[in-house]
């Protein structure tokens, strides 16, 4: 932090998809910190460091946390937000760092505001100081390249093209040639694919880049079988075939390709560093700027298609609610003695 010029350093509970369910390989906050609760915040000064974390950890930060930190109970009368706080003890003229892929921007920029109007400097650290110190050896697991796969179109209700199409429109009808999209559901769900990265959930790391004239997909090459290959460039000769590039290496290339592209469309939860590849950032979020190369919305575009559910899709969804229906009117019809419990027997559903 010295070498660095930083008086404050924020470790976040998220990754640089601003997922809180994350990767071993990603759990920076916990490492740093030793406490294992999914949701936290960490802040080290030169002298001090404090943990946030709400009701549901109170027990657990007090027992995974050594004498090196003070547990703030976040929520509790009398307990500073994380920022409050550093301007408390830093007063003006410090140096806040932070990685700016581990914040979303609408994050950052109130963030920056607070800071700034205190006379204090958010400063971005790219290189992230956890990672130059956590590494394998050191216990670090190392990142996931377990196969992505493909979820069936009977499943799905459309093939990815019919997606893509889809969020091109919305882009068109935004004024905008193309976005990045950060959110790994949205990854998977736009085309067709899902993972094993990360525990308990279907999800894979990547970022997608998709303009008028190109789908870009950065990724492990160890993660993809020549199954998805194909899936993702069905017909060779097909100029909306994927174009596959190196996961490593996503934030140089798109910072190539975007300025070539027009204006692009992000979302203002997409992380800073993601909105910040984008020329001419403008300084206000949640409206779109014509005359600037990026526009920054609060709604999640995907979404918008992600949503607009298809026949298939949307079947499978409302049998799935009349399943996990007919389990809560089961449940009311039983004895009054009944609990939660009973939920979990078998039912056989008509």
């Amino acid at each position: 932090m010295k070498a660095s010029g930083y008086d404050a350093y924020i470790v976040p509970s998220i990754d640089e998809h601003q997922s809180k369910m994350m990767t071993d390989h990603d759990k920076r906050r916990e490492f740093i910190s030793g406490f294992t609760g999914s949701s936290g915040t960490a802040v080290i000064l030169s002298e001090l460091a404090a943990l946030w974390t709400d009701g549901r950890y109170f027990i657990q930060a007090e027992q995974e946390l050594d004498c090196n930190w003070i547990l703030m109970k976040r929520y509790e009368p009398g307990v500073p937000e994380p920022d409050d706080w550093i301007i408390q003890v830093l007063g003006a003229g410090g140096n806040v760092g932070v990685d700016p892929k581990l914040l979303p921007y609408n994050v950052w920029m109130t963030l920056k505001e607070k800071l700034t109007h205190k006379g204090l400097n958010l400063m971005e650290d790219s290189s992230n100081l956890i990672d130059d110190i956590w590494n394998i050896p050191q216990g670090r697991a190392p990142e996931s390249i377990s196969h992505v796969f493909i979820h069936d179109v009977k499943y799905t209700g459309q093939p990815w093209e019919d997606k893509v199409k889809k969020l091109r429109e919305i882009l068109n009808d935004n004024g905008a040639n193309g976005t990045v999209v950060t959110a790994l559901d949205e990854i998977a769900w736009l085309f067709n694919l899902r993972g094993n990265d990360i525990a308990d959930t279907p999800l894979f790391k990547a970022y997608s880049f998709i303009s008028t004239n190109q789908i870009r997909l950065y990724i492990r090459p160890l993660k993809l079988t020549p199954e998805v290959e194909k899936h993702l460039c069905p017909n060779l000769n097909n100029s909306e075939c994927v174009k596959l590039e190196d996961y490593v290496y996503a934030f140089g290339d798109m910072k190539k390709v975007i300025p070539e592209s027009g204006k692009i469309l992000v979302s203002s939860s997409s992380s800073y560093a993601v909105v910040n590849l984008v020329p001419e950032l403008m300084t206000y979020a949640y409206q779109i700027y014509p005359m600037y190369s990026v526009i920054v919305k609060v709604c999640n575009y995907v979404a918008f298609v992600y949503f607009r559910s298809f026949i298939d899709e949307g079947e499978a969804v409302e049998t799935n609610y009349l399943k996990n229906g007919s389990r809560v009117v089961w449940l009311q019809l039983l004895s009054p003695g009944a609990n939660f419990q009973h939920a979990a027997l078998p039912l056989q559903v008509s």
